[in-house]
């Protein structure tokens, strides 16, 4: 076996395990806390459907529910979609890396704003889907947005890494 490979299975993957019990344990932690939760869940509810609002404008936001004016249906943006626990599965690989801390939380900040820019535009779409008559919320949710919420997280995960490892991108960290 290479050596680099070896390298990757003897260092990486451990620490990966590890950091991803810690995380995804403190995701759970926090989406059992009200306190912790709640607010959370406002801002991004009030994101997604502020941003929705920018360009369509047939919504109303009350707490964490987004509510389609005209049919009277909504979406609640509850701890499931937070999209924390993939964050978290992300942050696991990227704390699992060789690259020094500064470049580890530079690329977790990172990652974490396209993780839930992404998200927004999930529960924006399954919120425009929810104000049709006849909609595909459940295909779109349970199919769809899964498959390309994996895509993005592995992007983000190797494209972070790659962009890192170059020193022009390094943004002056060590």
């Amino acid at each position: 076996m290479p050596a680099n490979k070896t390298i990757i299975l003897n260092h990486f993957f451990p620490r990966f395990l590890g950091w991803t019990l810690v995380l995804q344990l403190l995701v759970w932690l926090a989406s059992r806390e009200p306190a912790v939760a709640a607010p959370v869940e406002l801002a991004i509810a009030g994101f997604a459907g502020e941003f929705y609002r920018l360009f369509f404008g047939d919504i109303l936001i009350s707490a964490n529910q987004l509510i389609h004016e005209g049919s009277g249906a909504y979406v609640v943006v509850d701890q499931e979609c937070t999209a924390l626990a993939l964050v978290a599965t992300v942050w696991a690989g990227i704390f699992s890396l060789s690259h020094s801390l500064k470049k580890k939380i530079m690329m977790a900040i990172i990652a974490i704003a396209v993780i839930q820019l992404e998200n927004a535009f999930r529960i924006m779409h399954l919120y425009y889907e929810i104000g049709k008559v006849i909609n595909r919320f459940e295909f779109y949710h349970l199919y769809v947005w899964q498959l390309i919420n994996f895509i993005t997280a592995v992007c983000v995960f190797f494209f972070l890494d790659k962009a890192f490892q170059k020193k022009e991108f390094n943004l002056g960290l060590p």
